[in-house]
């Protein structure tokens, strides 16, 4: 590399990138979701931080956004408030939005007047968010400087992801099941045809039925970082199947009954308990979709599987339930988590002649 070239770090990859590349930041991919902010170039993904503001109610400033911000969440006083922007999938807060997606951007110099030679985005959205939403998406992008944005709903971008041919006359599922929403779409010949969006069964609903089932069964209040881990560490769809497939771990929380610290192990009969009335809701909804379709579409699901996506894909032995349920073979994708950016860095490289944007 040439000397005095200013460079940076991949946050992920940790690869050097030249910030005067044309191939570095000229079009970018974009996902907001409830969860995490993803921002990809064609090549490389640059972040992948939580979507969370911490705002100083006294100064009206905010100090922190991602990665920082969630180390403050559920610690800080009570001026400092933790804000999440993006809620089932949708912008609600477009000024805390921009804050995010600013600050995420600032350490790779993405600023607006730097911006100028960077025209095109690829922001990827849940299909199911109105139109009021849609431009909520459209102004945050446009606020680091986006000349051209265009979005793709997100289960098209996961489809490209996972590499499935979408204009190819045969029915697919794709279960998107993110932090704020899950997403059952039913795609054939590139167009989503049905789309069914579920915000009472997704992930962060899944952290909220852990913490009740840890006061319930327990006597213990945790805070939804702790749920969070424990979801990540004993994830499961199932009981009784897979305890020994990693030993109980303690976990430390408030004792209701003394109100002091008591650590309590769990393992994955406990999160497969607490998530059991959530998966069903789930698996009843890809159900009813899969009655829903014509004959033909039918016989292609069942040739084809299930696709699953999104966080909540992990859950162990989650495939196993839906494919008893639906009588389908059912299959994670690579990578679930990033499945979307993905595709949406694929259609970025078809920007000018890709016809599944939305409108």
């Amino acid at each position: 590399m040439a000397k005095n070239v200013k460079t940076n770090q991949c946050i992920q990859c940790k690869k050097m990138v030249c910030r005067t590349n044309p191939s570095y930041g000229n079009d970018i991919a974009i996902d907001m979701g409830s969860s995490n902010t993803i921002v990809s170039t064609r090549d490389l993904i640059l972040i992948n931080e939580p979507s969370l503001v911490a705002y100083n109610k006294i100064d009206q400033k905010v100090i922190a956004v991602g990665r920082k911000a969630l180390e403050m969440y559920e610690k800080c006083t009570p001026e400092i408030e933790i804000i999440h922007p993006i809620i089932d999938g949708a912008i609600t807060d477009n000024e805390m939005a921009e804050y995010l997606l600013k600050g995420l951007l600032k350490p790779l110099h993405f600023h607006s007047h730097l911006f100028a030679h960077r025209r095109r985005m690829v922001f990827c959205i849940p299909f199911g968010i109105n139109r009021v939403e849609r431009k909520a998406a459209l102004e945050c992008a446009k606020s680091i400087g986006a000349k051209k944005v265009k979005m793709i709903p997100a289960p098209l971008a996961i489809a490209l992801g996972a590499n499935i041919d979408i204009m190819q006359p045969s029915g697919y599922i794709i279960v998107n099941i993110g932090a704020g929403r899950t997403e059952i779409a039913a795609i054939s010949f590139g167009e989503i045809i049905k789309c069914t969006s579920i915000k009472s069964s997704a992930g962060n609903v899944f952290n909220e039925k852990i913490v009740t089932h840890m006061q319930m069964h327990h006597n213990l209040k945790i805070g939804i970082r702790t749920a969070e881990e424990m979801k990540v560490l004993f994830g499961a769809a199932v009981e009784n199947e897979l305890e020994n497939a990693l030993e109980e771990t303690p976990f430390v929380g408030k004792d209701l009954l003394t109100g002091l610290g008591k650590a309590q192990t769990i393992g994955f009969n406990d999160i497969a308990h607490a998530l059991d009335n959530s998966i069903k809701i789930i698996e009843q909804a890809i159900v009813d979709m899969i009655a829903s379709l014509p004959p033909e579409i039918i016989a292609d699901i069942y040739r084809n599987g299930i696709y699953l996506a999104g966080g909540g894909a992990s859950l162990r032995g989650l495939t196993k339930r839906i494919s008893e349920r639906t009588k389908t073979d059912v299959h994670v994708i690579d990578d679930p988590s990033n499945a979307a950016i993905k595709g949406a860095r694929i259609a970025l490289e078809k920007f000018d002649d890709f016809r599944f944007f939305i409108k």
